[in-house]
């Protein structure tokens, strides 16, 4: 819904923002996802109403929008709002900028912070492990 969450014309293409966490959810515990983690996101489109199979395990840090969900009877089923798998934070050959005029890039910012690092090391790692079982 376009007026319930507006575009923020401030944000280039994406934008790094914290969440707040679910610290039940086994796998933040395994990944050490805090609410000190910056995570990446694109949409400005979020999930209305959740089916009860679904549980809100994330949130954006107004919690206006659910970042990640997990499956009541599916255990290895989640899903995700914002985009680990974004190959500017990994890369800074990849000129991907914070903000207009921002000299800044992704994977610059994300290196210099280790939680977020770990974090998403640990994210990856887990996934890894999951498909091998």
């Amino acid at each position: 819904n376009a007026n319930k969450y507006p575009l923020d014309e401030t944000i280039s293409y994406g934008c790094l923002h914290t969440l707040k966490i679910n610290p039940a959810y086994p796998l933040w515990k395994t990944c050490a996802l805090t609410d000190q983690v910056k995570v990446y996101s694109i949409h400005h489109q979020a999930a209305g109403k959740l089916p009860k199979t679904l549980t809100p395990m994330a949130w954006s840090s107004d919690k206006k929008v659910i970042e990640a969900v997990a499956h009541a009877k599916y255990k290895n089923v989640l899903g995700i709002q914002f985009h680990p798998e974004q190959s500017a934070l990994y890369n800074p050959q990849i000129k991907q900028f914070l903000n207009q005029g921002d000299k800044q890039t992704l994977a610059r910012v994300i290196a210099s912070d280790a939680v977020t690092t770990y974090f998403l090391q640990s994210f990856w790692n887990e996934m890894v492990n999951r498909l091998r079982n």
